[in-house]
């Protein structure tokens, strides 16, 4: 008689090494012949061992005389099972989502295991339903293990969310009639106002203000997730008025006058300090809000004195020219200031 045994379980992972024994009895010296599946294989030995198995193969042995020789017995059969590493399958589904929605992703394998390995950003339920958390990058896996190992399946995915929006920037006061920017650093958005009655603007954030108030500036940009809006109110103010400057329009050298407005909250300045200097006078010292300032020629020459009433965006000048005499009568030079200051 013949029996055999295999090293390991009848059920294996596929690629494992098996090796089947033989126990002969009633024979001398015994002869073997192994057999796969019908086929001979192997050699005269009471070992055989292979890494070529599939499900269903079956393993015997006979017992022979000599090699080759008449078959004394044959073995009762092992019929083997193998396993493979699973396969998961590739995952499909929608590779991005808005934060605060979902989307399923599938697979045509069962019995595995989604995860997510950025849960901040993404969760997955055990059904391949993916919500978004978080504005970012996430994978998602899905793994599936058997006695022989595990296999998985990754799908990148994102997650968007509304457009982020820097604040926007731009004066905070602006005048009736004079144009002023405003910006938001990231482009594509579209810019409105609240009230186009106080002031109008354009595709490229130019506010143009129209009457005095206070209106709101808007910056909205959109994507699929949705929108997101920057507000900034604005106030709009219009220029003082101030009258003429009144006084005497001549002094001599070293010799002083008095000159009036009669707007009040102003200031006063000369365009050339080294003709006429403005000095103090009613309402306060030099360079402060003086009603009635004192205006002393230092050489002869034409100088430009102004009184500037406002706020710095919105201010007003007037103008008024002192003339400085020398005993010689009156010198030709002249100098005038523009509103910022500058001579010409």
């Amino acid at each position: 008689t013949i029996s055999i045994s295999p090293s390991t379980s009848t059920t294996i992972c596929s690629g494992t090494m098996v090796t089947f024994s033989a126990t002969a009895s009633g024979v001398g010296t015994p002869h073997y012949q192994w057999l796969k599946n019908s086929v001979h294989v192997g050699v005269d030995s009471n070992h055989f061992s292979t890494t070529s198995l599939s499900t269903s193969d079956v393993i015997m042995c006979e017992l022979l005389s000599a090699p080759g020789g008449t078959i004394l017995a044959l073995s009762g059969p092992i019929v083997m099972t193998v396993e493979t590493l699973p396969a998961a399958g590739a995952i499909t589904g929608s590779s991005s989502l808005c934060t605060g929605t979902t989307t399923t992703l599938s697979v045509a394998s069962t019995g595995g295991v989604w995860a997510s390995r950025r849960p901040f950003v993404a969760t997955v339920s055990s059904v391949g339903v993916v919500s978004g958390s978080t504005a970012g990058l996430d994978t998602i896996t899905y793994t599936v293990t058997n006695s022989c190992g595990t296999g998985s399946a990754i799908f990148p995915i994102t997650v968007n969310g509304t457009p982020a929006l820097p604040p926007i920037t731009g004066p905070a006061t602006i005048c009736v009639g004079v144009p002023s920017t405003f910006v938001d650093t990231v482009s594509g958005g579209t810019w409105s106002v609240s009230d186009t009655a106080f002031a109008t603007i354009t595709s490229a954030g130019v506010v143009t203000p129209i009457a005095p108030g206070t209106d709101t500036i808007f910056y909205k940009l959109s994507n699929g997730c949705g929108t997101t809006t920057r507000r900034r109110p604005v106030n709009i103010a219009i220029p003082p008025t101030v009258t003429p400057i009144t006084g005497a329009s001549t002094v001599c050298v070293n010799d002083t006058i008095h000159v009036a407005d009669g707007a009040t909250g102003g200031f006063w300045r000369s365009s050339n300090n080294a003709i006429a200097a403005i000095g103090g006078g009613p309402g306060g010292g030099p360079g402060g809000a003086i009603t009635q300032p004192s205006i002393q020629a230092v050489g002869g020459g034409c100088a430009l004195g102004s009184a500037a009433t406002g706020s710095q965006l919105c201010g007003t000048d007037a103008f008024f020219t002192v003339t400085g005499l020398t005993t010689g009568g009156l010198d030709a030079a002249k100098t005038t200031i523009d509103n910022a200051g500058s001579g010409y």
